[in-house]
């Protein structure tokens, strides 16, 4: 079974717990790797509490899958650049497994945003998918997210649906499944040489 967890709630103690109990995976809303961007976003988390509780679950073999919004108000390129670090970061020495997804900001018109202080605040101008602020705008998201997706290291892996119906494959052979699909992606992504994602496509069919 899978559930939802904010990352300060999580202890050493009941990661235990969570595996014990059989849960495959949490889902957390991390939505930033930078602690400025998470005061904006008014998150009352921090990197190093990310960084502690995701080692636990690595741990404790519970996979996550981690959310990240790119250019929500207060996202620079600096921001990005601290969320790719982050990633460089996460623990995935132990069984558990981490996969990461990022998607643009969206400029919801009932989202507390949407107020006149916080618009004066941003210079937020648009709605939906259609938005400016005075550090980033909706143009330059989907490169940014590119960039989350391609950059990590080879053990934190782009999140594709309908993993969680893999659940009977032992932990050392799904990371080495998805490590074969990660350097997979890559190629498919940058247009890598035809020989070498045949023999990636053949290697993970294996």
């Amino acid at each position: 079974w899978t559930t939802f967890a904010r990352a300060d709630a999580v202890t050493a103690e009941n990661a235990a717990l969570l595996r014990d109990a059989g849960c495959q995976s949490l889902q957390i809303w991390l939505e930033s790797g930078d602690d400025d961007l998470l005061r904006c976003m008014n998150k009352r988390e921090t990197t190093a509490q990310y960084l502690e509780s995701l080692g636990f679950l690595n741990q404790a073999g519970v996979n996550v899958r981690a959310s990240f919004i790119v250019g929500h108000p207060g996202e620079t390129p600096e921001s990005v650049n601290n969320t790719l670090r982050f990633l460089e970061a996460v623990p995935t020495a132990g069984p558990g497994l981490f996969e990461d997804l990022a998607a643009p900001f969206v400029f919801l018109p009932l989202s507390p945003l949407n107020r006149p202080g916080p618009r004066r605040m941003y210079g937020l101008e648009g709605r939906l998918m259609q938005w400016r602020h005075r550090t980033m705008n909706s143009a330059e998201t989907p490169l940014y997210v590119a960039q989350l997706h391609q950059a990590p290291r080879n053990d934190v892996f782009v999140c594709y649906t309908n993993d969680d119906l893999l659940p009977a494959i032992p932990p050392a052979e799904l990371k080495r499944i998805k490590a074969v699909r990660q350097q997979l992606h890559r190629l498919e992504s940058d247009g890598g040489a035809a020989q070498a994602r045949h023999n990636l496509w053949n290697k993970l069919e294996a």
